[in-house]
Formats: structure tokens, sequence, C-alpha cells
């Protein structure tokens, strides 16, 4: 069950996200740190990429 603020929910720019209460900050860190990785060590990166693209695009 969500809370009185569940209404409040925004989507924010991951390099502009503001303060987070108790832990979240660490667990989004944890996350970001962990797409990184993946992008950088598996092809998955690709497949959110048309069939054709430039380089810049890739990058």
């Amino acid at each position: 069950m969500s809370g009185d603020n569940a209404l409040e929910c925004e989507w924010f720019d991951v390099n502009s996200v503001p303060a987070l209460m108790f832990d979240h900050a660490d667990i989004l860190k944890s996350g970001l740190n962990y797409l990184r990785y993946k992008v950088r060590h598996e092809p998955i990166g690709f497949s959110l990429l048309p069939e054709k693209f430039p380089l810049l695009e890739l990058q």
C-alpha cells in the first residue's frame, strides 16, 4: 500500500535528483553503477540503438 505522498512522485534527470531520504541515495548510486558496468561489459546497449547509428550515438 502506498503512503500519503504517493501522488507526489516525479521523474528526475539522474544527474539532478533532489535529496533523498534514508539510504535511497546510496541505492540509486549503486543501481547506476551497476547499469554503467553492464553497458560497458555486455552488449545490452546495442539493443537500445537502431540497426544503423552514428558512433556518437553509441558513445
